[in-house]
């Protein structure tokens, strides 16, 4: 079993997103092609980040917008412009996510919750098929 590592700042990776990069099936850049790649093919995903304000930093939110994408991580159904319920395209099984941050975890729980957790899991992982979460 093969295994990919990406330290994206040290790879100085792009995070926006161009509007001419949004349509599904359109040509990538390379590093993006090889990203996609790696993540479709992936049996498991680990992803290790801080919490920005309740979020990932914005390279990682990037990444995700750039690699976790239609046809690649997700699909609707035809005729189906995004209102539907997606069709997770992932073939990983588990994904789990680690946080560090600076709040004390009591004061994080009650006062903001956990949106990392709802964001990985229900935005993102839930929605790409992969189903078991950590």
């Amino acid at each position: 079993m093969k295994s990919f590592f990406h330290d994206l700042y040290e790879e100085k990776f792009n995070p926006i997103l161009s509007d001419q990069e949004i349509p599904k099936g359109v040509l990538l850049e390379g590093v993006i092609e090889e990203h996609c790649n790696e993540i479709s093919k992936a049996e498991g995903i680990v992803i290790i980040h801080p919490n920005w304000w309740g979020q990932p930093p914005a390279i990682l939110k990037g990444w995700v917008d750039r690699v976790v994408r239609a046809g690649v991580a997700y699909e609707f159904k035809e005729g189906d412009s995004g209102e539907g319920i997606p069709i997770g395209l992932l073939k990983a099984k588990t994904a789990l996510v680690f946080n560090t941050s600076n709040t004390p975890r009591e004061r994080e729980l009650q006062v903001f919750g956990d949106p990392l957790e709802i964001l990985w899991k229900n935005c993102v992982f839930d929605f790409c098929g992969v189903k078991k979460f950590s």
